[in-house]
């Protein structure tokens, strides 16, 4: 198995780390990343209420103005297609994928809606674009993010953890290619490991080392 290196830490079984996941949260696959995601370009109650056995928390009042925002935002979905990559939103490109991802994120923002919601609600819709930033993550990639917000000084950020994990998704690929190859190996485990994102692949294994015994 080839190890993965994560936010500067190595990570020598990585497979190990998604088996215990996928058998400990077992519900958050089968409710959260492998229910269909329906219309790639509309946002529904359904959708948002799924992001619930995440723990995102979002309230019924929340859900209905993040529901209202995404319809207003109409052609910000549309300029991140449905089958958008992280590896691809470049930070260096002005006017690419990296400032349409940012601006559909920013029109789903109020107060008390911002990164865990927000984020938990695009990843389930742009599932190889958006990363999951709950507060562990942030937690674990907050150095690296820093080390990328001072690499695109443009930007204007203390911290850009976009930047970092793409970062991870693209040194890591050929890792992450073997990984999805010898997921079927976990024969205790009856789930399609095989096609969650490298994305989410590098965020369950982040968020595993990072908080081992917790739920999610």
């Amino acid at each position: 198995m080839t190890a993965l290196t994560i936010a500067g830490r190595t990570v020598h079984d990585p497979l190990k780390v998604i088996g215990k996941y996928a058998r400990k949260h077992s519900r958050t696959l089968k409710e959260y990343d492998f229910e269909p995601s329906g219309d790639p370009y509309t946002l529904t109650l359904d959708d948002v209420r799924s992001t619930r056995i995440i723990a995102s928390r979002i309230s019924e009042v929340e859900a209905a103005e993040i529901v209202r925002l995404a319809t207003q935002a109409g052609r910000l979905w549309a300029a991140v297609p449905a089958e958008a990559e992280l590896r691809d939103a470049d930070p260096a490109k002005h006017g690419g994928l990296y400032d349409a991802m940012e601006s559909l994120y920013a029109s789903l923002q109020f107060r008390g809606v911002q990164h865990a919601k927000v984020s938990k609600v695009l990843h389930r819709k742009r599932r190889g674009a958006f990363p999951v930033l709950d507060a562990t993550l942030m937690a674990v990639y907050r150095n690296a993010a820093a080390k990328q917000a001072a690499r695109y000084p443009d930007r204007g950020y203390r911290r850009m953890y976009w930047a970092a994990i793409r970062e991870d998704v693209i040194a890591n690929e050929g890792g992450l290619e073997q990984l999805q190859s010898d997921i079927g190996r976990i024969s205790d485990v009856d789930l399609p490991m095989h096609k969650l994102s490298n994305v989410r692949l590098l965020d369950i294994i982040a968020w595993s080392l990072a908080n081992p015994n917790g739920s999610r």
